[in-house]
């Protein structure tokens, strides 16, 4: 006998998870490049550091960038959150109803974001003080990037009940390139010596 599944409406999640994706994203993408322009600077000659300057240094830019996506995301999701309380007030008041549908928390949302920006981070950062050879680090530091990236692509298709290649592609791909620019963004001040 097959059993019916229960219809239950993802959609409610999407704005949890769109969080999530994004401070995992954010996370990983921030430490490889906390990791390694250090590392890719001291290759040409240009400047040695001492792993443990760059992981202290990125460790207290992480928790900054943490409570900056969480702040930054109370903050946005609130100014939704009021826009859809009062619409639906002004609904009632116009006698269309007063149905605002799925509100979203923003301090759940700020949290979500927060946690997955954090946790994607430091398992970056961790992982580059446990390997000693500064020529590995750099691969070592994209592989897991990389696997972080895939694995924050996992969840969120898994808990969206979307297509797990489709959201892997999207966010390896966005982290990657989120990497590259703020990468290439950093060689380019310092080619003009800022």
């Amino acid at each position: 006998m097959v059993q019916e599944e229960k219809y239950f409406d993802y959609s409610s999640r999407a704005i949890y998870l769109r969080a999530i994706v994004l401070g995992g994203l954010k996370g990983v993408a921030y430490a490889a490049f906390s990791i390694m322009s250090p590392i890719l600077m001291s290759v040409g000659g240009v400047v040695a550091i001492e792993i443990k300057a760059i992981l202290l240094t990125s460790f207290i830019g992480l928790a900054a960038g943490t409570l900056h996506l969480a702040i930054a995301q109370y903050v946005s999701v609130y100014t939704q959150y009021d826009i859809l309380t009062f619409q639906a007030k002004r609904n009632i008041r116009m006698g269309r109803g007063g149905k605002k549908g799925p509100v979203p928390s923003p301090t759940l949302v700020a949290v979500a974001s927060s946690v997955t920006y954090l946790v994607g981070g430091s398992v970056l950062l961790l992982a580059a003080g446990f390997i000693k050879k500064k020529e590995w680090r750099s691969s070592a530091v994209m592989t897991l990037a990389s696997l972080s990236l895939f694995f924050v692509g996992v969840i969120g298709a898994a808990l969206g009940r979307a297509p797990v290649a489709r959201s892997c592609a999207r966010v390896l791909l966005g982290g990657w390139l989120t990497i590259c620019i703020t990468w290439g963004k950093s060689k380019i001040l310092e080619h003009f010596g800022l």
